[in-house]
């Protein structure tokens, strides 16, 4: 399932009591472009209340641009999406260098860009996803799925893992800040990744819609314990051979 905004203030953020890292931080996402927007539309990345921005941008031309838009206000084009496809896009600022991607459900190829100029100095900050903080909403036109949010140098995906968390609607690398499944529109704001951050709705009420073509997948981590690397392991136990005791050897394979 996803949820579909297609009116000014139907979103949701983070405020800047409660933000993820200026300079470290990324998102990933599923995108339903449905129709070309009336007005720009913010994916995710920091905006400040004085309209400086490093964020994800959807333009309002046709065709729809998807690019990476820094502090300075320069546009780094990505790809012209297709009206009625699902995609899986990504985004990353790495201590100011930003890294953007973006593929459409059944292709194995990504589209990429990179700007630099992309992390906001302080002030006051949001980060969102269809929130515009300053001046007239912004409108997405789009369904969303599977927003996961990643902070802090540690733990900061690279390039690579945030195009294969295109595979799985669960993250499969533990979210640092928090994962919004968007699963329907009563609960979107939800974050589930156990971190209790949950978002803020903004003033619009998106509705409920079929979601992406992808699997629930990945593998179901426990914050602060290691990644699981494998998935097939041996379970061994052993007792001596004594009386009233026995050996036992148990194979297992996990299925996620």
């Amino acid at each position: 399932m996803a949820i579909y905004c297609n009116a000014a203030g139907e979103g949701f953020y983070w405020g800047s009591a409660s933000i993820p890292d200026l300079s470290y931080w990324a998102v990933s996402l599923w995108l339903h472009h449905s129709a070309v927007p009336s007005s720009f539309g913010s994916l995710g990345g920091i905006q400040r209340t004085d309209g400086t921005n490093a964020h994800l941008i959807l333009s309002d031309a046709t065709p729809t641009q998807l690019a990476l838009y820094d502090t300075l206000g320069a546009s780094s084009n990505i790809v012209a999406l297709t009206v009625g496809t699902w995609y899986h896009v990504y985004a990353l600022n790495s201590n100011g260098s930003g890294s953007g991607g973006c593929r459409a459900a059944g292709s194995g190829t990504y589209s990429t860009a990179t700007c630099t100029n992309f992390t906001v100095s302080a002030g006051t900050h949001y980060f969102g996803c269809g929130v515009q903080v300053y001046g007239e909403g912004w409108t997405l036109d789009s369904r969303i799925a599977h927003y996961k949010v990643w902070s802090g140098s540690t733990g900061l995906p690279t390039v690579a893992q945030l195009q294969q968390e295109g595979l799985s609607a669960r993250p499969i690398l533990p979210v640092t800040w928090a994962w919004l499944p968007c699963w329907d529109a009563s609960t979107y704001t939800s974050d589930r990744s156990g971190l209790g951050r949950n978002a803020t709705a903004d003033s619009g009420s998106p509705t409920t819609a079929d979601g992406p073509p992808v699997g629930w997948g990945g593998v179901k981590h426990v914050i602060g314990a290691p990644a699981l690397v494998n998935p097939i392991f041996a379970l061994t136990a052993l007792q001596s051979p004594v009386a009233g005791t026995c050996t036992m050897r148990v194979r297992a394979r996990i299925v996620v």
